[in-house]
């Protein structure tokens, strides 16, 4: 993904909607995890500890959220305020189809989730 543009608050919110993409069926593909560490690549840490520390926060996060379906609605609408422009909605919503597509199936949990960002972010 092109990550131009985008501010250190809108990378960690786009981290932060693949995670949640990849838990949305509970089941961590590789192909889904090979993606998020492409993300991670393109970021360009000063270190390997700030790699990993920006890593397990949004995981963090993504775990503090994915309990309850009222809180995965609500980070999703808090990252279609944060993601302000319609560009930047559709750069992280086409990131997140090319996650949740990597491992060449979408389970109905997935395309839920997807459908859900998609009409919130209005993509």
């Amino acid at each position: 993904m092109n990550l131009s543009g985008l501010t250190d608050k809108h990378k960690e919110r786009l981290l932060d909607l693949l995670i949640l993409g990849m838990y949305a069926d509970a089941h961590l593909a590789r192909s889904e995890e090979a993606r998020i560490q492409k993300l991670l690549d393109a970021l360009n840490f000063s270190s390997p500890d700030a790699r990993n520390r920006f890593a397990d926060a949004g995981i963090t996060r993504a775990r503090n959220v994915i309990s309850s379906p009222a809180s995965v609605n609500s980070a999703i609408s808090d990252m279609a305020k944060e993601f302000a422009t319609p560009e930047i909605r559709k750069r992280a919503t086409d990131a997140l189809e090319l996650l949740l597509f990597s491992d060449s199936k979408m389970l109905d949990r997935e395309r839920e989730f997807l459908a859900n960002v998609k009409k919130t972010f209005g993509c």
